[in-house]
């Protein structure tokens, strides 16, 4: 009797070890799991968080992009007022010394501007062969630099035009 009460309990201890490695075992491949699980959402999580930075960066460059486009736009237009506005005195009246030395200071004030402006193109031509969009948002990019370069093109040429309508202006002056 007493060696088939030790051979049950040698079963029984024997089957509590089992089941007590099994519950090791299949904790350990849950939280195996779980890490495996968690580690792939980080994984995921990285990758959009990336996305996500790329996309506010490229917003900000295009932000700023517009922004100088409008700016130029603005300032192109100023000037081709102010050069309508020296035609009609040229046409429409006596020279005034007082008007054309005040135009005059504009112009050197819209120079400055103008060379402000070439300044800021040639800083986001660096910016842009620094930057590491994909191919379709450096396209957009470069559609916009386009369109600007060729606005402060037109205000170099506008600025030329108002030059010589100060100086058709001036030289009435001499007329008088």
């Amino acid at each position: 009797m007493k060696r088939l009460l030790l051979l049950a309990l040698i079963t029984v201890i024997g089957v509590i070890k089992i089941s007590a490695q099994e519950i090791d075992m299949s904790q350990e491949n849950s939280t195996a799991a779980r890490i495996e699980e968690l580690s792939q959402e980080v994984v995921e999580l990285s990758q959009k968080l990336e996305k996500l930075q790329e996309d506010c960066d490229y917003n900000a460059f295009i932000s700023e992009l517009y922004r100088l486009l409008h700016s130029t736009a603005i300032f192109k237009n100023e000037v081709a007022i102010k050069i309508n506005e020296i035609t009609i005195w040229c046409y429409n009246s006596r020279f005034d010394i007082d008007l054309y030395l005040v135009t005059e200071d504009t112009y050197g004030q819209f120079q400055e501007l103008y060379e402000h402006y070439l300044q800021r193109k040639d800083d986001i031509s660096k910016q842009i062969s620094n930057v590491t969009f994909s191919s379709e948002k450096l396209n957009h990019i470069n559609i916009l630099y386009d369109m600007i370069d060729s606005d402060i093109e037109y205000l170099g040429n506008y600025l030329s035009i108002l030059r010589n309508t100060l100086d058709v202006y001036k030289n009435k002056g001499k007329r008088y």
